[in-house]
């Protein structure tokens, strides 16, 4: 199970690898093509587990699964 935590943690770093990916394609550090497929696979990462943040109550009990 999951802890309050955990889920905070998934949803900064996805957070932090979106924003990277999308200035380094701006910036042309990066393909454009390579950070489409970077924000392909770290979206339902940041949706998921924001939902589980506002799904979460503010103790720090276990969260309930969320389906995808």
């Amino acid at each position: 199970m999951m802890k309050r935590f955990s889920i905070q943690l998934f949803a900064i770093i996805s957070g932090v690898i979106l924003v990277i990916a999308s200035a380094g394609a701006h910036l042309g550090i990066i393909a454009p093509s390579l950070s489409a497929v970077i924000a392909i696979l770290i979206v339902p990462v940041l949706l998921i587990s924001v939902g589980l943040l506002f799904a979460a109550r503010l103790t720090d009990g276990d969260i309930p699964f969320m389906g995808y």
